[in-house]
């Protein structure tokens, strides 16, 4: 299980806003949903016949959940990102300026 200040936890956890609209209702108002979507990432569960059917939601969105699916089924970018967890909680950590020395140091290199 994942603990809540590891970087997965927020990698997975949005507070999302959800909210249920008939078809009838979104077919009225379409364009509208979808700019409310589009602006505020909320996603709409849309019912037919009283039962939930389809979600709309933002493309960024969707592809944010596709690449978060592509790194938890990444077996070593997972095993990376639990040593990088471990290696913060270590104090093993660069600050800004040492950062920018060794940028530039690789850089030479190249």
């Amino acid at each position: 299980m994942l603990a809540p200040n590891c970087f997965l936890w927020h990698l997975l956890t949005r507070i999302l806003v959800m909210s249920i609209q008939s078809l009838a209702s979104v077919k009225t108002h379409f364009s509208a949903v979808v700019d409310s979507v589009h602006d505020t990432h909320e996603r709409v569960v849309v019912t037919k016949n009283g039962e939930p059917s389809v979600v709309v939601m933002a493309v960024e969105d969707l592809e944010s959940i596709e690449e978060t699916l592509a790194i938890l089924r990444d077996e070593r970018a997972i095993r990376e990102l639990a040593q990088a967890e471990a290696e913060v909680s270590a104090g093993e950590t660069v600050d800004a300026v040492d950062l920018r020395k060794l940028m530039a140091r690789r850089s030479r290199r190249v």
